[in-house]
């Protein structure tokens, strides 16, 4: 769902719980770790890499596009690019909490651009050949594909590599928790993976800092949002009221995408329902006055599949109530076992 954004302006900082807790149980980190706010979690050690030959010869390419036809301009379609690449900045912004962009990048798992070019002499959009072309493109290194594309094998997957996946994802949330910035959009398709292996988070354009508020979602797909914020936002595009996401919905989506890994199966069933609001929200709604639904959830996972440890925090996670379900800080002091050193 494209939507504008409305953005109310708090402070965005830490959580000084959340940086306590990381420091009580393990020394300090040098200073290459790049702890920020204090935190002191474990860095996602991704290997920093150049920027590729292709990206270059793109930049050299978008430098010289000219004699595009102004007639075929589409500037409705131009604002809404240019709100979502707006957007996706001030995710950026908020990701970096202070640092550098090769610090975020290297340490915290979250995918930068290279750079931003703007292709000279083009009006503020076109269509060229049925494709519509942005006045401002991001250069980014070549990804060989995402979570999602990697789930659809799942059954081949290794108990060893779901683990490694499942670590890894909790690691990048906790690092996106303490900045105080809501992704909003957590889902396998954002988890990009590069030529090692390792796993990058991207797609900071549906992003907000805690406490902001929206006037809907953007891009969010409902199979991974907390069951809340869907019904939040489905009241706003009636209503007109702004949407607040929590930062506890993004703990949610981890949960689900963490059942899926191990699984291979979506969790409730919202997925097959979100074709259809009213249903949609009727199953949400049903999902929200279960209070049994964490038990019932434990113990469909005690299956030889699910170790018994992530059994426990998906119990945690997939808490349907926001107020009920575990925070950062108590998944750091309760499931320290399974962050990765």
């Amino acid at each position: 769902m494209e939507a504008k954004r409305r953005c109310s302006s708090p402070d965005p900082r830490g959580n000084p719980s959340l940086e306590a807790a990381m420091m009580d149980r393990q020394p300090a980190a040098q200073e290459q770790q790049a702890p920020f706010n204090g935190l002191q979690l474990p860095t996602l050690d991704i290997v920093e890499q150049s920027m590729p030959h292709d990206a270059k010869r793109a930049m050299e390419f978008l430098d010289n596009v000219i004699d595009l036809d102004e007639d075929a301009t589409a500037e409705p379609l131009a604002n809404t690019v240019q709100d979502i690449q707006e957007s996706e900045e001030r995710g950026i912004r908020g990701a970096l909490s202070g640092l550098s962009a090769q610090l975020a990048a290297t340490h915290r798992g979250v995918t930068l651009p290279f750079g931003v070019a703007e292709i000279k002499y083009m009006p503020e959009g076109s269509f060229s050949g049925g494709m519509f072309i942005a006045v401002k493109v991001q250069l980014s290194e070549l990804m060989v594909g995402d979570l999602k594309q990697l789930l659809k094998g799942t059954s081949s997957l290794s108990d060893e590599a779901k683990q490694h996946i499942a670590q890894r994802s909790l690691l990048q949330m906790l690092h996106m928790q303490d900045t105080a910035v809501c992704h909003d959009n957590f889902k396998p398709d954002n988890l990009l993976m590069r030529p090692d292996g390792s796993f990058l988070l991207g797609d900071l354009g549906a992003s907000s800092f805690t406490g902001a508020e929206v006037e809907t979602l953007v891009r969010t797909i409902p199979a991974y949002a907390e069951p809340d914020l869907i019904l939040f936002s489905s009241q706003s595009l009636q209503t007109g009221n702004l949407v607040t996401p929590d930062i506890n919905g993004d703990l949610w989506s981890l949960g689900v995408i963490t059942y899926e890994i191990f699984t291979g199966k979506l969790r409730y069933e919202l997925a097959q329902a979100s074709s259809d609001l009213s249903t949609m929200k009727g199953k949400i709604r049903n999902l929200l006055s279960n209070v049994n639904a964490p038990k019932e959830l434990m113990a469909e996972t005690q299956a030889p599949k699910i170790p018994a440890r992530w059994q426990e925090l998906l119990s945690r996670l997939l808490e349907p109530r926001r107020k009920q379900r575990i925070s950062a800080l108590d998944a750091v002091e309760q499931f320290s076992d399974l962050i990765p050193q």
